[in-house]
């Protein structure tokens, strides 16, 4: 398939494979190539998801795929109208995860994570939620690269609140002790 796109690209200058049959007149043969390759892709990404929440709900598949395929063709409809801003959502939402974990390995817990089976963490870490949501803030009023800001506000904000926290908890032990 590689090669018929390149040499395509080579004759017709388009990179795009529907172009590239557009251009040399294969418009039917285009439209069905790509409604095939759309249908195959989702024929699998609804039959794993109406098999997943069938197993969840314990619902009938069948109900569960007629559900699916309902909410994600809405979704869709809309994901297709405002897809820019999807992306500027996404690109505020998910480096901020990451930047949460990557802080409290790399500065907050590196030496817990080296005995990892004894190790105990916590069920929800409200300073990660914290600095998830002040990261997502960030990303949206600081003037800038949005994931960099976001990346930063989150780091910062959750190394802070971890060391404010533990700072009053040591205090708290320091009374109950005394």
């Amino acid at each position: 398939m590689l090669a018929f796109d390149a040499i395509g690209a080579m004759a017709t200058g388009h990179a795009d494979i529907s172009e590239v049959m557009f251009a040399q007149g294969l418009i039917i043969t285009a439209i069905i190539i790509l409604g095939l390759n759309i249908w195959t892709t989702n024929d699998n990404a609804l039959y794993g998801s109406g098999l997943g929440f069938a197993n969840i709900t314990k619902q009938p598949k069948s109900r569960m795929v007629i559900i699916n395929g309902v909410v994600g063709t809405l979704l869709a409809i809309f994901l297709y109208n405002n897809f820019m801003a999807w992306l500027n959502m996404l690109n505020s939402f998910i480096p901020v995860t990451g930047a949460v974990i990557i802080a409290d390995y790399f500065i907050i817990n590196k030496r817990k994570y080296a005995d990892f089976k004894t190790v105990r963490f916590k069920t929800v870490n409200i300073n990660a939620v914290i600095a998830w949501l002040a990261g997502v803030v960030g990303a949206y009023t600081i003037p800038g690269i949005t994931p960099v800001n976001s990346v930063a506000t989150a780091i910062v904000t959750y190394v802070v609140l971890t060391k404010l926290s533990s700072k009053k908890g040591q205090e708290l032990e320091d009374k109950i002790a005394a």
